[in-house]
Order: structure tokens, then C-alpha cells, then sequence
């Protein structure tokens, strides 16, 4: 039997000050039949939520850079791997941000390389920034002078 991974879990709150038991809004899974995670969850502009992680498709351990794309309710709106793993060109996606002009900022990695990613609203790819061999992405920010500072590892 196939085992189901689930690349997110939502479960938004509204918790007040004085209320301790959340509700729950909705809850809903993404993912295929092979092992999917989510690193990274927002909120977007709109009210909706974008999901970056990782997908395995085909070949055990060779995953792709995984992006979902929902409205407010949690339905997909659009689905983006990034990395082919027929190609051996794989990835890890960790930290996800809506930039000022509804655009997203991915960061993680692509064969074992850091990959700082931007993609437009409907998850097309605008630019990709490759670094040094042999590291991954794991967060970044934005700096007052509108640069970037990432952290990873090796």
C-alpha cells in the first residue's frame, strides 16, 4: 500500500487574548503519492497562501522544489516544481516571500547548490541566483537597502 505524505497541514487559528481553545478555519493536504514536505508557509497579499518545499517524483531521493499556490479557503490555484528529476536536476525549497510587487522569493536549493529563485504570480521563473557548490539555503531577509542577506550551510 502507498503511503501518503502530506506537503502541508494549514490549520489557521483565531485565538484572542482571552480564548484558549482555537478554531480551526480549515484544514486541507497537499501532495502526491510519494514523499512531499513544506518548509516554508505565508500569507499572501490577497489573503491566500503560497507553500514551498520539496517533491519526489520519480527516482527515490531526487526531489524538485515544490511551490502551492491557494486562495483563502486553502484550494489550489496552481501547483510549480522547479528541478527535473528524470534530468538528475533536484531540489529543496525552504523559505518563501511575497515581494512588493505580488511576486515570490524562493530560497533553498538546486543540485546541491544555494538557489535564491524569484517568480512571478502565477509561478513563473523571472530570475535564479546559483551559488557555491556543495551548500543549501535555509532563510534569508530583506536588508533596508533593499539588498538581501541569505544563511545556509554546507
Amino acid at each position: 500500500m502507498k503511503t501518503k505524505l502530506l506537503i502541508a497541514f494549514l490549520i489557521l487559528c483565531g485565538i484572542s487574548n482571552n480564548q484558549v481553545n482555537a478554531q480551526i478555519s480549515f484544514e486541507k493536504f497537499y501532495g502526491g503519492a510519494n514523499r512531499d514536505d513544506g518548509f516554508s508557509v505565508k500569507q499572501t497579499s490577497d489573503s491566500g497562501y503560497i507553500i514551498l518545499g520539496t517533491t519526489v517524483t520519480n527516482i527515490p531521493d531526487i526531489g524538485s522544489l515544490y511551490v502551492i499556490r491557494t486562495d483563502k479557503f486553502g484550494d489550489t490555484l496552481w501547483t510549480k516544481m522547479y528541478g527535473d528529476s528524470l534530468t538528475y536536476v533536484w531540489g529543496n525549497g525552504f523559505h518563501i516571500e511575497e515581494s512588493s510587487n505580488k511576486s515570490f522569493l524562493l530560497f533553498g536549493s538546486l543540485n546541491e547548490k544555494m538557489a535564491f529563485m524569484k517568480i512571478d504570480s502565477l509561478g513563473n521563473i523571472l530570475w535564479t541566483k546559483i551559488y557555491s557548490d556543495g551548500t543549501c539555503g535555509w532563510s534569508f531577509m530583506q536588508t533596508k537597502d533593499k539588498g538581501f542577506i541569505l544563511s545556509g550551510g554546507y
